[in-house]
């Protein structure tokens, strides 16, 4: 090569990187189309989160944003006259990309985007009706498919609202209208037991729409496509129609996108345009910085994969947010805040009952399927599933009732000692029972289940008799015994009378004979004693009450059952206690008699083998340690999630004059602890979010390597089984106190850890 050659060669590599140079920093100029005006709230959150993508992904970028309106305006030649304009506006610029929102303005630029902007990179989004043969034909496009998940929409709807049988659906004659009709139109068949209507904006005006709405009937619900103009091609705001809609309707509206949010909708798996608007410029900023051709990016789906609610509709249909799907979004959040104070009388009453329905519908749903299962499943490992998902869902359900009855327990105690009117302790008085008794009935309940399922276990070792008759008394001081009835003990002295038992399930049945004598004894005498028979103890509860038909007493300890129909009626009760206590003196090894006249009374007895060897404590083991019974401002550390149950406890504490700190979740007590050494007591709620009682336990013990002392740590949580509590203790809690509890046995526990 010659001298010549080589310099010129030199000029032309020169050249090139500079010319490179240029092309890459010189400005990059954008056009973002949008179907729709300027303040229509689906078009302004995708403008602004495109926008704000493109700015911080790029540098040097110049963005241009046009508005065709098509909402509003939509005669025949408006797409042809918005061409001639763009032409003349932007003869003299040339695009690097241009992004397109929604069918219309796609539609737009295949009509007429080679002529006005040439070969230009296009990137759609929020499109509904896509015809896959448009790429074929331009391979310049790609994008995302809005699709909208009518079927969750629906089966959501179902799930939150009993006894559905007509579905409507409201869309206008728009091309996003028509595409959402069709989709759910396609999942018709997959909700055979509910009837679909259609409110189409081609048949209908908007004033036509709002008169059929009115005869909508009760079981019924409504999904909100979406109504921009009726059939006469009249405009509407949805800001101001989709209240109206709502309003109207008089039963739940579902929503397909956000932006409808907090115009009447409750929510549901909704489309995002923000979402839609980011996904395109992620893929335009890729274009630029690759050089890619859009061909290379094969077009995208993009499903709704976010819950979002508005709590002023949840509150409107008394859904409540723990019902919903998991890691579901809220507006509006604060209104219910205002409405837990005056919900907290009402909700002590009606949730008693609303609780005990749910309880027994589940509960002999639960008995159905059971039942059916043993009949259709052969398998034995299949069966072993369906028992431990009767036991989880058993502890679930526990869990979920025990936890608000903390709440009215506690709160009930709290007004108790503010109260001072005779007739207001009274109405007090009648929630205590009444909550007593929503608890007999759930531990019953979940005592029979784990009966049947043979999942039941006892501990047994020596047991003091005299120990068994004190704890039933305390019971039954601390209950609202009937003026007319008298309960008398006859005890043994201290380690006299020692057995082999499980020390639980003797005083459950005990304390079953004791209520149910006291129930049924309208004046009279209820008397518990012991009867030594040769190798055998006889624990007897006596009463003066109608007494029972020797033909009826086998029937007793049949489930659901009591001595006479009608003292169902008369005194309430599931008739699953004596069904129980029969079966649990089996486990442990006892039997149960009865004997009754008819007008004189009944006495029902507990047998159980006698142990011969006496101990001194009767084999009960007392704990030297001292307990502590006044509080000095010791420090307390509650960690509960739930808001209700953690100012509880907080005003417990600050009645007894300790002090208190809280901590809403798991992280956030664990951050306390690392900052405060002097925290005497941690009660620790177990079930909370991103961190559960069990991993902050294990999280503060390792922090507390490094301390000279340690805190106790105190489970409190709502699940109660008996298995619950030997779990805990071997994952190191020092202590446990199943929800519900009262003020006393909160303090007891503190004070006993001290």
């Amino acid at each position: 090569m010659t001298e010549k050659n080589k310099i010129i060669l030199i000029i032309i590599i020169v050249l090139s990187s500079v010319v490179n140079t240029y092309s890459e920093y010189s400005d990059k100029k954008i056009l973002i189309l949008n179907s729709y005006h300027q303040g229509y709230e689906w078009t302004d959150n995708m403008v602004l989160q495109t926008h704000e993508y493109l700015k911080n992904s790029l540098n040097n970028v110049e963005i241009f944003i046009e508005y065709m309106d098509k909402k509003r305006y939509v005669n025949s030649d408006f797409s042809y006259n918005l061409a001639f304009f763009y032409k003349t506006k932007y003869k003299r610029d040339f695009f690097d990309l241009i992004i397109c929102s929604d069918d219309d303005a796609l539609n737009f630029i295949l009509d007429y985007g080679e002529e006005l902007f040439g070969n230009t990179p296009v990137v759609f989004c929020g499109v509904n009706d896509f015809n896959p043969d448009v790429i074929l034909k331009n391979d310049n496009i790609t994008g995302y498919i809005q699709v909208v998940d009518a079927e969750k929409i629906v089966s959501l709807a179902l799930t939150l609202h009993s006894g559905i049988e007509n579905i409507y659906v409201v869309s206008d004659g728009t091309v996003t209208g028509k595409a959402q009709r069709k989709t759910i139109k396609d999942i018709e068949e997959n909700f055979s037991n509910q009837n679909f209507f259609y409110l189409n904006g081609e048949e209908l005006t908007t004033d036509e729409l709002i008169d059929k709405l009115n005869l909508i009937p009760a079981n019924s619900i409504l999904i909100l496509s979406v109504w921009q103009r009726d059939k006469n091609g009249r405009y509407s705001d949805f800001k101001d129609l989709y209240p109206l809609i709502s309003q109207k309707a008089n039963c739940p509206v579902y929503g397909l996108a956000d932006a409808w949010l907090g115009y009447g909708i409750i929510g549901g798996n909704l489309n995002s345009s923000r979402i839609q608007g980011r996904k395109a410029a992620e893929i335009g900023t890729l274009l630029l910085k690759t050089n890619l051709s859009p061909k290379k990016i094969p077009v995208r789906i993009e499903k709704p994969d976010y819950y979002l609610f508005d709590m002023r509709e949840l509150l409107r249909w008394n859904i409540k947010p723990h019902m919903l799907p998991r890691n579901s979004e809220f507006i509006n959040y604060e209104i219910a805040d205002k409405e837990k104070l005056r919900k907290i009388i009402s909700y002590s009453t009606s949730t008693v009952a609303v609780l005990l329905f749910l309880l027994f519908f589940t509960f002999f749903n639960l008995l159905q399927r059971k039942k059916a299962l043993k009949q259709t499943i052969e398998a034995k490992e299949k069966a072993e599933i369906a028992d431990r998902m009767k036991s989880e869902f058993l502890a679930n359900m526990s869990h979920e009732i025990r936890t608000p009855m903390t709440s009215i327990l506690g709160y009930t105690d709290i007004l108790d000692n503010f109260l001072e009117n005779s007739e207001h302790k009274k109405f007090i008085n009648n929630i205590k029972k009444a909550s007593n008794h929503l608890l007999y009935i759930i531990n019953d309940l979940i005592d029979i289940a784990r009966i049947e399922s043979n999942e039941i276990s006892v501990e047994l070792k020596n047991i003091d008799l005299r120990i068994v008759f004190d704890d039933v008394e305390t019971a039954f001081s601390k209950s609202i015994i009937k003026d007319s009835v008298v309960i008398k003990f006859d005890k043994p002295p201290k380690g006299k009378i020692i057995f082999i038992s499980d020390f639980d399930r003797v005083k459950q049945i005990i304390t079953n004979f004791v209520s149910n004598a006291v129930k049924f004894t309208e004046d009279g005498y209820v008397k518990i004693g012991y009867n030594i028979q040769k190798e055998l103890v006889q624990i007897y509860v006596k009463d003066t009450g109608p007494g029972i038909d020797e033909t009826k007493i086998d029937k007793l300890f049949e489930r659901f059952t009591q001595g006479d129909n009608s003292y169902s009626k008369k005194y309430g009760g599931l008739g699953l206690g004596l069904t129980i206590s029969k079966k649990i003196a089996e486990k442990i090894g006892g039997e149960i008699k009865v004997d009754s006249v008819i007008n004189e009374g009944s006495t029902f007895s507990l047998f159980l083998p006698l142990l011969i060897e006496h101990t001194k404590n009767g084999g009960v083991p007392m704990d030297s340690k001292k307990i502590i019974t006044e509080a000095n401002h010791e420090k307390i550390l509650i960690i509960d999630d739930n808001n209700d149950n953690l100012n509880l406890i907080k005003i417990m504490l600050l009645k007894k004059g300790f002090n208190p700190i809280t901590a809403n979740s798991g992280k956030e007590g664990l951050k306390t602890v690392e900052k405060d050494p002097s925290i005497k007591v941690i009660l620790l709620d177990i079930q909370m979010p991103e961190m559960s009682g069990i991993e902050v336990l294990k999280a503060i013990r390792k922090l507390e390597k490094n301390r000279d002392n340690s805190a106790k740590i105190v489970a409190i949580t709502a699940f109660a089984m008996k298995e619950d509590a030997d779990n805990f203790f071997q994952e190191g809690f020092d202590d446990y106190l199943p929800k519900p509890f009262r003020m006393n046995e909160l303090i007891d526990v503190i004070f006993k850890n001290l």
